[in-house]
């Protein structure tokens, strides 16, 4: 839970800092409430329980690292339906 804690805290700052910038990033003055309502939230709260939302590149240049259960790298993605691994 110390996990979905921190992100959550990583929320409201980028809720917060948005906000504060909106001129600059968005082109136009929005408020913590108007940010809230058109952002994404790493973060989603369903009854008791929560999920986080990823992105992970398997291909291309910013490609992610993989490792195997030994701690040696490996160079191709786990096969697809075996992430939660």
């Amino acid at each position: 839970m110390a996990l979905i804690a921190r992100l959550r805290q990583i929320d409201a700052w980028a809720v917060d800092y948005i906000a504060e910038h909106s001129d600059r990033l968005l082109k136009k003055t929005l408020s913590r409430v108007e940010v809230e309502n058109g952002y994404s939230p790493l973060v989603r709260t369903y009854g008791s329980s929560a999920s986080v939302r990823t992105k992970i590149n398997v291909k291309g240049a910013r490609v992610a690292s993989f490792w195997n259960e030994r701690g040696e790298q490996i160079f191709d993605p786990p096969v697809e339906g075996c992430w939660q691994d």
